[in-house]
């Protein structure tokens, strides 16, 4: 790839992971709405198996200015074959509320794994299978957690141009 490439390839990076990626959602903290933004720069459904540990940061105004709600995931994978993979995905939350004490929590932690059905001969698109199981450590009555196992097997398409990478996830949730 020339240098002219990798510059055209940085800069729609950023664009798309610095001013795309964050998203507005409902938020429904003390029963009204408020907003939410989230930045993943990966997630490893949409990868070869691999070493590799990702840090997914969001943060959540509570209605009325009241506070905010921080959510970590730390995400990691470990490429135990060059077709299969582990892992595992530590959910926190800390809740800074103007008028209450702070709180920290953990949320349900999954376990990961992947395996990869096929990939193109230049490896540039590939087609992974997963399964995530969760686990009940989050406190499911305080909304942090699902309070049973949960099982999630997924199906992963990826391809790439010299410019984008496209990403498409099949997934069945309980």
């Amino acid at each position: 790839m020339s240098f002219s490439q990798t510059k055209v390839r940085m800069l729609l990076f950023c664009c798309v992971y610095f001013v795309g990626i964050s998203s507005v959602q409902a938020h429904h903290a003390g029963g009204g709405a408020g907003s939410s933004s989230s930045i993943s720069i990966q997630s490893t459904r949409q990868s070869l198996p691999r070493n590799q540990v990702y840090l997914n940061a969001g943060i959540d105004f509570l209605d009325g200015s009241l506070g905010e709600v921080f959510t970590y995931e730390l995400q990691g994978e470990f490429a135990v074959h060059k077709r299969f993979s582990l892992g595992v995905r530590l959910p926190f939350e800390m809740v800074r509320m103007d008028l209450l004490p702070s709180s920290n929590h953990l949320g349900d932690v999954s376990l990961l794994t992947k395996g990869s059905l096929w990939h193109s001969s230049d490896e540039r698109s590939y087609l992974t299978l997963g399964l995530e199981t969760s686990f009940p450590t989050g406190n499911d009555q305080g909304g942090r957690g699902a309070g049973v196992v949960t099982m999630t097997p997924y199906l992963s398409f990826s391809t790439s141009t010299w410019v984008l990478d496209f990403y498409t996830n099949l997934s069945v949730s309980p």
